[in-house]
């Protein structure tokens, strides 16, 4: 897992998926990855973090 020190909205500027990004620092939590390692090559879930929740997807 990947977790990126997002606390400014400028900060979104980079990430894979800024509007989760976005919707992260919205509700006080950093945006994150958690990349899995398959044969046919990584998948990526984007979602939210904080220490006391771990990671958790947004709801689409």
């Amino acid at each position: 897992m990947r977790v990126f020190p997002s606390y400014r909205r400028e900060e979104c500027d980079w990430a894979i998926r800024w509007d989760i990004c976005l919707s992260c620092l919205k509700i006080g939590r950093r945006y994150a990855q958690k990349i899995h390692f398959y044969t046919s090559g990584p998948y990526r879930e984007h979602g939210c973090y904080s220490e006391e929740e771990g990671f958790f997807l947004m709801e689409e």
